[in-house]
């Protein structure tokens, strides 16, 4: 059978995913591939969505002060985030929700404290007392973790380069080469099109494109067997408010043009897309550690 491409979507993590396949296998086997790879969004999604009560996540992030036993894959993951964190000197810094909720970015999407006049003196506060990511208890040899008091995980910075990485492994072990995996600002390709040619990745100006609705394409780059990660504070703004906390201070980053990262594995390349974004200096001593460049427009 000729090769043919096969696309599934799905919107979860708060962005649009979409998968694509080129293959000649059946369609019933690329249909069955691409469902279980769909299904690994969900499930990563459920399991550690911070906004969800009954997640893994949620139920570890009200433990606060207590030893408890998680799964091996999120316990994983928080070694993971650990070792990003000392590597950057806590600019990546996975306890982040405490400032994120202080400015309202939590489930309810509660910004009006943004205009609280008490809004500077409770982060100034925040940023002299909360506990240190150093502070989390981790026990390899039984799995089980232990918050301080008034602690709590995000894996928002790794979470989407995690699942990517998942559905690459799954795709790959089923003997399928040539696929993208897109999720929001971030991509896996590996392979080829169907025409025989390299994947493609267009880098955008995304604050550009939403206030005046047209696309402003910075360049286009070839991917393969390579992933791509963007990261800027056009998402989930209000005001003067991003997501994209520097810890050492409590406040958003500074505006800038969007960062992208070109690397091998798309967790890492996740994660350095918001290192470079938060402080590139670090960011550039790890480039080479996680196989990781920064794509300049």
């Amino acid at each position: 059978m000729p090769l043919s491409t096969h696309t599934d979507k799905t919107y979860v993590m708060g962005t649009q995913i979409e998968i694509k396949i080129v293959s000649s296998a059946s369609k019933i086997n690329i249909d069955n591939i691409l469902q279980d790879s769909i299904n690994i969004f969900h499930q990563i999604s459920t399991r550690y969505s911070r906004f969800t009560d009954s997640s893994e996540l949620s139920i570890v992030n009200k433990s606060q002060g207590k030893l408890i036993y998680i799964s091996p894959e999120l316990f994983q993951l928080i070694k993971v985030s650990l070792k990003l964190y000392e590597d950057t000197k806590g600019v990546f810094d996975p306890t982040i929700i405490d400032f994120l909720e202080a400015y309202g970015y939590n489930k309810k999407y509660n910004f009006d404290k943004l205009n609280s006049k008490n809004l500077n003196n409770e982060i100034k506060k925040l940023v002299s007392t909360r506990p240190s990511f150093k502070e989390i208890q981790l026990n390899a040899a039984d799995k089980t973790i232990k918050l301080a008091q008034n602690q709590k995980i995000d894996l928002g910075g790794i979470a989407k380069g995690y699942a990517i990485r998942k559905v690459k492994n799954l795709l790959l072990d089923n003997n399928f080469q040539n696929f993208t995996i897109s999720a929001g600002g971030d991509v896996y390709a590996n392979g080829y099109k169907d025409n025989g040619n390299k994947w493609k990745a267009a880098l955008f100006n995304p604050q550009k494109s939403i206030n005046s609705q047209k696309t402003e394409i910075y360049k286009v780059i070839n991917l393969h067997n390579e992933a791509f990660a963007s990261s800027g504070s056009w998402a989930r703004k209000i005001g003067k408010f991003h997501h994209l906390i520097n810890p050492q201070i409590g406040k958003p980053a500074k505006i800038k043009k969007p960062v992208f990262i070109k690397g091998k594995d798309p967790l890492y390349a996740d994660a350095l897309a918001t290192i470079c974004y938060l402080d590139e200096k670090i960011a550039q001593k790890l480039f080479k550690k996680y196989d990781c460049e920064k794509i300049n427009v």
